[in-house]
């Protein structure tokens, strides 16, 4: 099982933020999780599951939400796109979370 997990974040920030996968939680790319985002908790997007440590401290998963993923991998591919106009809007990524 990978030890960390990208996420993206229905924030006004172009970068996903790394989390520390837990044994209760087994997140899926394109799947939704709850973490914490400086004093909230918020939904958002897997995009990648990886081993690659972060130079900086990383916070736990509090819960993978969904067991399959809610986006397909064009979808969540598209999430992380480097260029902008391939990008969903921060309202898209909002929208998805509630769900």
């Amino acid at each position: 099982m990978p030890e960390y997990c990208d996420v993206a974040l229905p924030v006004p920030l172009d970068m996903v933020f790394t989390y520390r996968v837990t044994a209760e939680a087994t997140p899926v790319v394109g799947g939704r999780v709850l973490v914490s985002f400086r004093q909230q908790r918020l939904t958002g997007i897997v995009v990648e599951l990886h081993d690659r440590k972060p130079s900086v401290a990383t916070k736990a998963i509090f819960s993978a939400l969904d067991v399959a993923p809610v986006l397909d991998d064009q979808l969540a591919r598209r999430c992380i796109s480097r260029e902008r106009k391939d990008r969903p809007r921060v309202q898209d990524a909002r929208r998805i979370s509630k769900t």
